[in-house]
C-alpha cells in the first residue's frame, strides 16, 4: 500500500510539470489551459479515481457491489408498486425505471460529489500546481466507474425482459459521451462555485431532489397532457437521463434531443471558461 501511495504521489507531482500557458498570460487564456491541461493529463484522474474506489472499498466483500444490490431492491420494489399504479405491465415499466435509475444516480452522485471535488483534494492542490480541471474529470470517472457495477444488473434486467438489442443501441456511445461532456462542465462549475458560497452545497442537494421529481425517471412522459410537457424542455436532466435509456431501449434520440444536448453543453462550457477566467487566481485561498 505504502509503495503503490508513493508511486501515485509520483505521477502527480510529473502532471504537476505544466505548461507555462497555464500560469501567466491572460486569465481567459489561463482558463482555456487549465481545462486542456487537465484533459491531458487525464490519466491522473483515473489514478485518483480509482484509489478512491479502492479505498472507499477496502475491507468490503462485495465492495461496490452493495449499491448495486441496494438499487435491484429499490427498481423490484418500485416497478412493483408504480406498474400497479400507473396501470402498466411490468415488463413495459420496469426496463424504463431501471434504466432511468442507472443514469439519474450516476448523475446525481457526480453533482452531489463536485461540490467538495476541490476541497477535498486540496492536499494534491496544495503541493503542487495542478490544473483545478483534472479534479472536475476525476469526480466524473469515479462515479462512472461505480456505475459501471450497476449496469451489469441493469443489462441483465433489459435483456431478460426485452430479449432483443437493435441498431440503435449504437447510438449509446456518442449519447453517453454528450452525457459526460455536458456532466463534466456542470461538475467544474459547482465546485467552483462551492468553494466561493459555502451554503451552496445544501441548496445543490435540495434542488436535486426536486429535480428527481420533475424528470421522468418512475413516470412516462406521455402521461403528461401536451401543453403540459413545456418544462420537460427547459429540463436538462430529462435529455441527459433519455441519452442513455433511449438507446438502450431500443428507441432513437429525437434531432431535438441531440441538438438540446449540444447547445447545452456549448452554452455550459462557456459559463465554465467564464467562471474560471474569473475565479480561478482566487480559488486557492477559497479551498483553504
Amino acid at each position: 500500500m505504502h509503495l503503490r501511495k508513493i508511486h501515485q504521489w509520483t505521477e502527480i507531482r510529473h502532471a504537476a510539470r505544466i505548461d507555462d500557458a497555464s500560469q501567466a498570460g491572460s486569465p481567459s487564456a489561463s482558463a482555456i489551459a487549465d481545462i486542456v491541461l487537465g484533459l491531458r493529463k487525464i490519466r491522473i484522474a483515473h489514478v485518483l479515481a480509482v484509489d478512491e474506489v479502492r479505498h472507499r472499498y477496502r475491507r468490503s466483500i462485495l465492495g461496490p457491489f452493495w449499491l448495486t444490490i441496494s438499487l435491484l431492491i429499490w427498481l423490484l420494489t418500485v416497478s412493483f408498486v408504480f406498474s400497479r399504479v400507473f396501470n402498466m405491465s411490468l415488463v413495459s415499466y420496469l426496463p424504463h425505471v431501471a434504466i432511468g435509475m442507472l443514469a439519474w444516480n450516476f448523475i446525481s452522485q457526480t453533482l452531489g460529489e463536485s461540490c467538495f471535488c476541490l476541497a477535498n483534494n486540496q492536499e494534491y492542490l496544495k503541493s503542487a500546481p495542478l490544473p483545478y480541471s483534472l479534479f472536475a474529470y476525476k469526480t466524473v470517472l469515479y462515479n462512472l466507474y461505480i456505475s459501471l457495477h450497476n449496469l451489469i444488473v441493469i443489462g441483465a434486467i433489459v435483456a431478460a425482459v426485452r430479449g432483443e438489442v437493435g441498431v440503435t443501441l449504437l447510438s449509446v456511445v456518442p449519447a453517453t459521451f454528450l452525457l459526460v461532456v455536458n456532466l463534466t462542465w456542470m461538475v467544474l462549475v459547482l465546485a467552483m462555485a462551492c468553494c466561493r458560497f459555502r451554503d451552496l452545497p445544501q441548496i445543490v442537494a435540495n434542488a436535486l431532489q426536486i429535480a428527481f421529481y420533475i424528470t421522468p425517471i418512475v413516470w412516462f412522459p406521455s402521461l403528461l397532457a401536451g401543453h403540459e410537457t413545456w418544462f420537460l424542455k427547459l429540463n436538462i436532466f430529462y435529455y441527459m437521463v433519455e441519452f442513455v435509456r433511449s438507446p438502450l431501449l431500443g428507441h432513437s434520440l429525437s434531432a431535438g434531443s441531440w441538438f438540446a444536448g449540444i447547445a447545452f453543453a456549448v452554452a455550459g462550457w462557456s459559463l465554465a471558461v467564464f467562471l474560471l477566467t474569473r475565479w480561478r487566481s482566487r480559488l486557492s485561498y477559497w479551498i483553504s
